[in-house]
């Protein structure tokens, strides 16, 4: 069914219209964070009807919106062409939603920082792939004499895939960077943000309100946390029926989930060895 956009007189009615404020979450996140409820409550406690809906579910909560807020949309790096298809839905609907969708599909595509690099904007160095080979990132370290760099893919949120490699990872075998298929941004790595962090500026109707520093601290077990998520990977699957004749757990006493962190608790305790 093609959904006809509103006028601007139809849109202003919606704005006052009783319909509630919509904050967009998404299927893998079911419950609202602390934030979200307390993006809830200011408006219920002043008299609006606000209530949560995952963008990845059904449409009609949004297309009867007052208002759409994107707050906790965060696996649609995953489905980027419905998270599109979804926006402009809202968009030729005229439903309002912040930020804009025109705003949201810019920023969508990291390679935004290459366009305001342009505008004179102090941005990272960057270099933009349409390759995810190890020796594309290989040539782009060699040619900026760049020890390390920070891998990632140019579309993609909350550190999906991002990698910290150094260049003496590339001069005997390549390593596998295990990217997603698309494009790739490199940039130089800069040790003030893991140990200065960043800074964000927030503005509300453009007034700065205020500032946030944000700190990159590694977890201390991030390196077992690895090691954990490759031998679930690469250790067969053995399942047994239990007594009541369903599959319980495998024969290593351990779901799949958890055999990673048995198989660590082993290496520690000096019960397994490669040999």
């Amino acid at each position: 069914m093609k959904i006809i956009g509103l006028s601007a007189t139809q849109r202003s009615q919606r704005a006052t219209s009783g319909g509630p404020l919509v904050i967009a979450t998404c299927n893998d996140w079911p419950d609202p964070s602390r934030s979200d409820a307390a993006y809830l409550h200011a408006p219920e406690a002043r008299g609006v009807q606000a209530q949560h809906s995952f963008w990845d579910g059904e449409s009609q909560p949004f297309l009867t919106a007052r208002a759409v807020i994107l707050r906790s949309t965060w696996n649609y790096h995953h489905d980027l062409p419905r998270f599109r298809r979804w926006l402009s839905l809202l968009e030729a609907a005229g439903v309002p939603v912040w930020n804009p969708p025109a705003l949201v599909r810019w920023n969508l595509d990291k390679r935004y920082l290459l366009e305001l690099g342009r505008l004179g904007i102090p941005v990272v160095l960057t270099v933009a792939l349409d390759t995810t080979s190890a020796e594309g990132v290989a040539a782009v370290m060699r040619d900026r004499r760049w020890p390390e760099a920070v891998v990632k893919p140019a579309k993609g949120a909350s550190g999906f895939a991002v990698r910290h490699v150094h260049f003496s990872e590339f001069t005997e075998d390549p390593p596998d960077l295990g990217m997603p298929d698309r494009p790739l941004l490199v940039q130089e790595y800069l040790p003030a943000v893991s140990e200065q962090g960043e800074v964000a500026f927030v503005f509300f109707a453009g007034m700065f309100s205020h500032l946030r520093r944000t700190r990159t601290r590694p977890h201390p077990r991030a390196a077992e946390a690895a090691l954990c998520q490759r031998v679930s990977r690469e250790l067969p699957i053995r399942r047994k029926r239990d007594r009541h004749g369903g599959f319980g757990r495998s024969p290593t006493g351990c779901s799949r989930r958890h055999r990673g962190t048995a198989f660590v608790a082993a290496v520690r305790a000096g019960r397994w060895s490669r040999d």
